[in-house]
């Protein structure tokens, strides 16, 4: 793995880790000031309950999961870029994934509870359909199988609706989650970066690194190390 891309995902791993322990605060603050309100309307609160619950378990997950691929990038115990990229999006579909769920029990939850006059919204349906898209576009991104040619395709297509996702979860935030939504933006940068631009060592020969002769001496450069920490591994 070259020096870009060891940098670009110590980046996006460190803001994907910041943001998600926001988060994992912000729902412990949220659930410890409302436990009592589910105690005592739980029959009225259990889908906003249990989206709580699968939201701090991947937060933890999360952090965890990111601190790993840093320590372990940083020791050179991860060789190939694909494996960070891979990490990268499942960190993703994890997030994006719950988000879908949780809707999903909200939806239930709403259409089976006759005692609420709650009216499905345009706004509430399109952003499910857009987030079952990213999720299919993350697992066939992540799904190692030949029949899928041109995954870069498919992570820019994800990316790209992932990024309108987050663009349309802005207004209205309160000032708890904005903190959380701006090291997401940045991350999802990071991570579009890294998933599509870093085979090249902009680091080394940032002129000339889409030149036949300066990337055929990034290719060998990167084999050299890839060697070097296979060799180190055994």
């Amino acid at each position: 793995m070259n020096k870009t891309a060891k940098i670009l995902s110590i980046s996006f791993f460190s803001l994907f880790a910041f943001a998600f322990f926001i988060l994992l605060v912000n729902l412990l603050s949220s659930f410890l000031t409302s436990i009592d309100s589910y105690v005592h309307y739980i029959d009225q609160l259990w889908s906003s309950l249990v989206s709580i619950i699968l939201q701090l378990i991947v937060s933890v997950i999360t952090i965890i999961m990111s601190i790993k691929t840093i320590l372990k990038v940083t020791k050179g115990e991860i060789a190939s870029r694909e494996k960070v990229v891979t990490t990268s999006l499942i960190l993703f579909l994890m997030y994006i994934g719950t988000s879908l769920l949780s809707s999903i029990i909200s939806l239930i939850f709403y259409c089976t509870n006759t005692s609420t006059n709650y009216s499905i919204g345009y706004q509430f349906v399109a952003t499910l359909i857009f987030t079952l898209i990213v999720t299919v576009l993350l697992v066939l991104s992540i799904v190692n199988t030949p029949k899928i040619k041109n995954k870069k395709l498919i992570i820019i297509l994800a990316y790209a609706i992932f990024f309108v996702l987050l663009i349309a979860s802005c207004p209205g935030v309160d000032a708890l989650s904005m903190p959380f939504l701006v090291f997401l933006f940045f991350a999802t940068f990071i991570g579009f970066a890294l998933a599509v631009f870093s085979e090249y060592d902009f680091i080394k020969c940032p002129f000339k690194c889409k030149t036949c002769e300066c990337e055929s001496n990034c290719e060998k450069e990167e084999k050299m190390e890839d060697e070097d920490s296979l060799k180190n591994e055994e």
